[in-house]
This record gives structure tokens, sequence and C-alpha cells, in this order.
């Protein structure tokens, strides 16, 4: 029959330079000891899986509330991500907006200046049609066209 055995986390001194020690894995106590590397950590793992070592209410208690404050703080990662999401796509709409505008024929003086009627009647006088419904906006690239 083989022991096995796990490392766990010791004070590195002149007699151990590693920072490990080797003990028996029924010997481990998860209050005392703390597994050395991933490998412990798997080994642990796997003898809890196996039933070769079972878990204490308290540590069973304590895993459950981890797991929890775990949850609690992937909400709220998730939460800031979508806060971020429509920031970004608010910069995005902004950022189209202002490009629209830039590349926009930019309107003369004068025609900005004039009235909804005086650029329909200039818009007749040069025989250009327009739609009844057109706002001033729309008028006012009609007649820089």
């Amino acid at each position: 029959m083989q022991i096995q055995t796990i490392r766990i986390s010791a004070e590195a001194s002149a007699d151990n330079e590693l920072g490990f020690i080797t003990i028996n894995l029924s010997d481990f106590d998860s209050a005392k000891h703390e597994p050395f590397d991933g490998e412990a950590r798997a080994a642990l793992a796997g003898a809890v899986t196996s039933g070769e070592i079972v878990p204490s209410m308290t540590e069973l208690l304590a895993a459950r509330d981890q797991l929890q404050a775990r949850a609690r703080e992937l909400d709220a990662e998730r939460d800031r991500l979508a806060e971020q999401a429509a920031a970004n796509e608010a910069e995005a709409q902004r950022l189209a907006a202002a490009a629209a505008a830039a590349t926009a024929p930019a309107i003369p003086a004068e025609i900005a200046a004039m009235t909804k009627e005086q650029l329909q009647a200039a818009l007749t006088e040069k025989g250009i049609a327009f739609p009844a419904a057109a706002n001033k906006a729309d008028l006012q690239a009609l007649l820089t066209a």
C-alpha cells in the first residue's frame, strides 16, 4: 500500500531552502496547512473528490462564503462592464455626429441668417423645387447644393 503525500508551504530556512515540507495526505488540515503549489492543490482536490479526505462543515461553509463573495464580485464586474459599454456606445455616437458635422458642407453666413420664408423665396427664384414640409436645414441644403 502506498501512502499519499502532499507538499505544504513551510517557512524557508537553512534546513528547508525550498519553502515546503511533505506530509501524509491524511494529516492535511486546511486550518493549519496551505498547499505549496498547483500540483499540491490538484492532489488535494483529487483526494476530496475521491472521498479520501472529507472537508469539515466549517471548510464547506467557508468555501460557500468564498463562492458567494466571488459571485458578487462577478456581478459587480458585469455591471461595470455594461456601464462601460453604454458609455462607449454614447461616445461612438458623439464621435460619429462630430465626424458628420465636420464633413457636412459649410453653409455660408448669409444663407444661415435667412428665415425659412426667405430660403423658400430664394429657391423659387432659382427654380429649385422643394417639399412643402421641408425644414430650414433642408432648404439651406438645397440652396447650397
